[in-house]
């Protein structure tokens, strides 16, 4: 079952940009650990006690799932798998971490494995500014935008000359990096990215 939000590409920008202030703008690579405490504070704020997010590296194939999410009352544990690389290690970890600040309704998010696996499976790059998202599209542009960016990256029409080089100075997928200068998710990222004033 796909889940939409009633997100856009133009706010899943601004959600990562936000963010990213309020992890007080690190340097590349971003640390994942400041957006995990993050995630806490505002679900613990919601909630009016004390919340945590746990990881945990499980013996399951990527190709079954890279990583999943389960919420509970008090604590969230993100689950991955012991195949995944450093670099979607920390994507998969801060992906789940944003659908803990976004998926604010059951409506929005996928409530069991098969659903969020298949989500993920299922996720295109966006192709229009405005257009509703899916949870697991918003989580994945906001955890690209965190981890890519913007007062650190390259402009759309001068790429890296090294796209795995890029991808290892940021440790982000190389695969989302290329989709980024390959596809019109960039281009878009760029024109909304530019109109937004920094705070």
């Amino acid at each position: 079952m796909t889940m939409l939000s009633t997100y856009s590409l133009e706010e899943a920008i601004v959600v990562a940009r936000d963010t990213y202030v309020k992890i007080s703008r690190p340097r590349r690579p971003v640390p994942i650990d400041p957006i995990l405490r993050y995630a806490e504070k505002v679900e613990s704020a919601a909630r009016g006690q004390p919340y945590s997010i746990k990881t945990m590296i499980v013996d399951v194939e990527k190709n079954e799932y890279r990583g999943i999410f389960a919420r509970g009352l008090s604590s969230s544990t993100i689950y991955l798998s012991h195949e995944l690389n450093d670099c979607w290690k920390r994507f998969v970890i801060c992906k789940e971490a944003i659908h803990l600040l976004v998926d604010d309704s059951d409506l929005r998010y996928a409530k069991s494995v098969r659903d969020q696996t298949m989500e993920a499976f299922q996720m295109f790059w966006p192709t229009q500014s405005r257009a509703p998202l899916t949870s697991e599209v918003f989580a994945s542009v906001v955890a690209f935008e965190i981890l890519y960016p913007w007062e650190s990256r390259r402009a759309i029409s001068k790429p890296p000359e090294d796209m795995h080089q890029e991808a290892v100075d940021f440790k982000i997928p190389e695969h989302h990096l290329d989709a980024y200068f390959r596809c019109t998710f960039g281009i878009l990222s760029e024109e909304i990215n530019s109109g937004i004033l920094v705070p």
